[in-house]
């Protein structure tokens, strides 16, 4: 494996790009937690003829360079999926893959595998497309950067944010304060449009019965040394929602062609929760004086929920509800996503991480060869 690692170029060869769709030039970046160590996705945004819009996302091209039967598919097959600690990564691949050739950094040619969503100027999406494309990302935006493109007006105060710690991220290259203020603006204008389309993803989503499970996470930083820095609450915010809904936009997208074209694949399902855990659940809930109904509803599910929100437990009674449902699998027959309320759902945005996304990418390569 580690000679095959080796042999492997420290930039993308021409002859690789040839009979992609080239990305190269048009407005593609990424946005990513401070500390992430790679970079599997990037979106990139096309203002179309009559308002219409084109949303790519852009999934590092992993299946490229590991290819099945070799040590590398076999070594990546063994540990399944990239394995996160505090302030460390044990990956799935080699470190000139899952920080190199495969990581969308900013500034350097990558080759990916990309779900284009064109939507109309009332937001309904019209068209649906697959490719094998070359990008090159315009920015590397930390979740902070994207929050403050989102709502900041003042671009000092934007160009004021600081890049995450050298030690603590994959990837940091230039801070906001050296891009022009063209580019500062374009980006903004790019994060808005794109956030636009999104948010209306997020609400036909929630309104169509999809389950809000998100809560916010405590994360641990490090310092040079490893040693705990600080903790630090995660709010999943709206530059959270912009990926998310795109991601899970582009993961459905592919599982429906999967399931229409009936080829071999893995899908990310989760079967509808056991009636006796949810009689449990409503149980619980009513020491807490929340009366709940048939919680095998789906709507008393999702105003459960709600009121959970505003409780003074919630966490706690959401994390319960979250143990009261059954666990989400991989399995070869598209059976549905019940906390995604989705028909079609598998994972092919992290083929860096999960092994699983890698197959799925290989499925695709044959149908678009």
């Amino acid at each position: 494996m580690e000679r095959e690692a080796a042999a492997l170029p420290d930039r993308v060869p021409a002859r690789d790009m040839e009979g992609r769709l080239d990305y190269r030039d048009k407005p593609v970046f990424t946005i990513d937690p401070d500390d992430a160590k790679d970079f599997d996705d990037a979106l990139s945004y096309e203002a179309l003829d009559h308002g219409a819009v084109r949303v790519g996302i852009h999934i590092a091209d992993v299946s490229t360079y590991v290819r099945p039967g070799t040590a590398l598919d076999r070594e990546a097959q063994r540990r399944g999926n990239s394995t996160y600690l505090v302030g460390v990564v044990v990956p799935m691949l080699p470190e000139k893959l899952s920080n190199g050739l495969c990581s969308l950094v900013e500034a350097q040619a990558r080759l990916c595998k990309a779900v284009f969503l064109t939507f109309d100027r009332k937001g309904r999406l019209t068209e649906t497309t697959y490719a094998n494309t070359v990008i090159r990302s315009r920015k590397r935006l930390t979740y902070k950067q994207a929050h403050a493109l989102l709502f900041e007006n003042d671009l000092q105060r934007i160009r004021e944010l600081p890049l995450p710690p050298k030690h603590q991220t994959g990837s940091t290259r230039r801070a906001l304060r050296e891009l022009s203020e063209t580019e500062l603006r374009d980006l903004q204008g790019w994060v808005r449009a794109l956030w636009t389309i999104a948010k209306r993803l997020r609400e036909d989503r929630m309104a169509h019965g999809s389950l809000d499970l998100d809560m916010p996470e405590t994360k641990i930083f490090v310092d040079e040394r490893g040693y705990a820095d600080r903790l630090e609450k995660i709010e999943h915010d709206e530059s959270h929602q912009l990926i998310e809904e795109f991601m899970l936009a582009a993961n459905e997208a592919v599982a429906r062609l999967t399931r229409e074209r009936k080829l071999p694949s893995l899908y990310r399902v989760h079967d509808e929760p056991d009636p006796g855990k949810l009689a449990e659940l409503r149980d619980l809930l009513a020491t807490f004086r929340i009366k709940a109904g048939d919680l095998t509803q789906r709507d008393e599910l999702v105003r459960i929920l709600a009121v959970l929100h505003a409780h003074p437990q919630g966490y706690t009674l959401r994390t319960q509800l979250l143990r009261s449902l059954k666990k989400a699998a991989y399995r070869h027959t598209p059976d549905g996503h019940f906390g995604l309320a989705k028909r079609d759902y598998t994972h092919f945005t992290s083929p860096i991480r999960r092994y699983s996304d890698l197959v799925v990418h290989r499925v695709l390569g044959s149908w678009l060869a």
